[in-house]
């Protein structure tokens, strides 16, 4: 039985960022996040990227955005 299905609506970044954990079957690197995320400012905090990738995750089921410490993000399915 299928509960209710939630929606959300993501923001530019965050659906820029789902297209290229899909389209890519690597991992999504800091450095790439920065270039094209954030159209390459190498200001961008540390905290900032946290709190994008923590937002997102929110929106996505469980488990499903794997963290490779210290290097990037992959989907996990």
């Amino acid at each position: 039985v299928k509960g209710p299905v939630e929606s959300y609506s993501l923001t530019k970044k965050e659906v820029l960022f789902l297209k290229m954990l899909i389209t890519n079957d690597s991992i999504i690197t800091y450095s790439k996040m920065i270039e094209t995320l954030w159209e390459d400012d190498k200001s961008v905090s540390s905290n900032a990227m946290r709190v994008f990738t923590k937002n997102i995750k929110k929106k996505l089921p469980p488990n499903i955005l794997k963290n490779y410490q210290n290097i990037g993000y992959k989907l996990n399915y």
